[in-house]
């Protein structure tokens, strides 16, 4: 019998009998590398879980500040604090002057989200759009629907094809007075 050269792409080529299988050694990692690695691993996961934690705890903690003054009986008096109303008027103005109605509308109505939501526990994302900050924010009566006239405004001329003049100006500014007259007519505590 002839000695026939092993090809190791054959089964049974490489001088074990038809049908064994050959064990192969599986060799681990690098230890160094592989204790790194883990190490890493868990470095980043404790990482965000401590960031995590931190961002519930602001969360949690944002309004635990001093509950305000005492009155003689032991109660604890909360006030509201009043936004400040005339704040939204300067560069809405500024604008109107230069006969851009459109932009100083939409700017009247940003400002005063802004101030109403620095002023209450409300938290305003850019995501919102004005009716839904109109529906988180706490107003009654006058209040309410001054600004919801004051949304509607705004969703015409500057979202949509109406152009503003300044006659709608006025009576934006209008409907802005009679929002802040009715704010701060609104005993502290109801908003409006």
């Amino acid at each position: 019998r002839s000695h026939r050269p092993t090809r190791p792409d054959r089964p049974g080529s490489d001088g074990a009998p038809r049908g064994h299988v050959r064990e192969v050694e599986h060799h681990a990692p690098d230890a160094p590398l592989g204790t790194l690695t883990s190490y890493l691993m868990w470095g980043v996961l404790i990482a965000g879980l401590v960031l995590l934690a931190g961002f519930i705890a602001r969360d949690l903690f944002k309004y635990a500040d001093d509950p305000g003054p005492v009155t003689a009986d032991g109660a604890v008096v909360v006030e509201a604090p009043r936004a400040e109303l005339a704040r939204p008027l300067g560069d809405a103005d500024e604008l109107a002057a230069q006969g851009r109605f459109a932009e100083a509308i939409h700017t009247l109505l940003l400002r005063t989200f802004q101030e109403l939501a620095r002023t209450s526990a409300v938290r305003i994302t850019p995501s919102l759009t004005s009716r839904e900050i109109l529906a988180r924010i706490p107003l009654l009566g006058d209040a309410r629907d001054a600004l919801a006239d004051l949304v509607a405004v705004v969703e015409l001329t500057w979202f949509g094809d109406d152009v503003p003049g300044a006659a709608d100006w006025d009576r934006c500014r209008g409907q802005f007075h009679r929002f802040a007259s009715a704010y701060r007519a609104a005993p502290a505590g109801s908003a409006a």
